[in-house]
Order: structure tokens, then C-alpha cells, then sequence
């Protein structure tokens, strides 16, 4: 059996929203900003040459948009972040089934007919808190299915 730390981690970091927001930049109707969307870090750029100033963070950079009668359109990218986000549960869902064949291999009940719904109470009963847990609860309650 692996560390249990092991199978809580995943390669993937769960994805933030704001990584996904992207922005545009008008004068008069007409967009300034490019053909590609721009990302806070892009936007901070654009805003700098524009302004002929460097700004700090986005907040002054929307600010001096504003202050020029710039107009921001911002969308959000919902594609690319219900993609990450369904990368990240399914590497975590793939940690988790590793997890459970490792603790039917550990506890000799691989083949056993029953090993699902002991693996379901000790889920139920364990997973609150953590992996451990789980695993303790299904060293407990194994000799009822041998």
C-alpha cells in the first residue's frame, strides 16, 4: 500500500476562474486590444504601452482604461475551464479507484464478491476523514466478508 498522502495528490491543481477570464479593449466601438483576447497579464501589458505607464496591478490598469473612455468587455473562457476542471476530478477520481484496488490487493479480497460493499461502508463510515481512515474502517470490518 502506498502512503495515503499519495492518493489525495494529484498532478493537476485545481483550476481558478480568474485564470480564465479574458478581456477586450474599445475606443469609440472599435477594438484596440488585438485579435486575441487578452489575460490579466496581457491586459497589464496593453494597458502600459497604451498608457505609456506601468501599472502595479490590474485594478489601476482598469482604472486608467476607464479614465481614457476605454470600454472593457470581459468574457469567461467556460470551455477551457469545465475542461480542467473535469481533468482534475478525473485524475482525482483515477488516485481514488488506485486507492481502493490497493486496499482489496492489502487486504487479500480482490476476488471476493463483497469487497464493493465493504469498500461502501467503510466509505461511508471513513471518509471524513481521509484515506486513512478508510482503510482502518475496512481492516475492521473485513472478517465479515471472509
Amino acid at each position: 500500500m502506498k502512503p495515503f498522502s499519495y492518493y489525495s495528490e494529484v498532478d493537476f491543481i485545481y483550476p481558478n476562474k480568474e485564470d480564465y477570464r479574458r478581456y477586450a479593449i474599445y475606443k469609440r466601438g472599435k477594438c484596440i486590444s488585438g485579435e486575441e483576447f487578452l489575460t490579466k497579464e496581457t491586459f497589464l501589458e496593453f494597458m502600459s504601452k497604451y498608457a505609456n505607464k506601468s501599472f502595479d496591478n490590474f485594478i489601476d490598469a482598469k482604472s486608467q482604461a476607464k479614465s481614457e473612455s476605454l470600454t472593457i468587455e470581459e468574457f469567461f473562457v467556460n470551455y477551457a475551464y469545465d475542461k480542467h476542471k473535469f481533468e482534475y476530478n478525473k485524475a482525482l477520481n483515477d488516485k481514488g479507484e488506485e486507492f481502493k484496488r490497493d486496499l482489496f490487493y492489502d487486504l487479500g479480497i480482490s476476488e471476493n464478491p463483497k469487497r464493493e460493499m465493504l469498500y461502501a461502508k467503510a466509505y461511508e463510515m471513513g471518509h471524513s476523514s481521509g484515506y486513512s481512515e478508510i482503510y482502518s474502517v475496512a481492516c475492521d470490518l473485513v472478517d465479515l466478508i471472509l
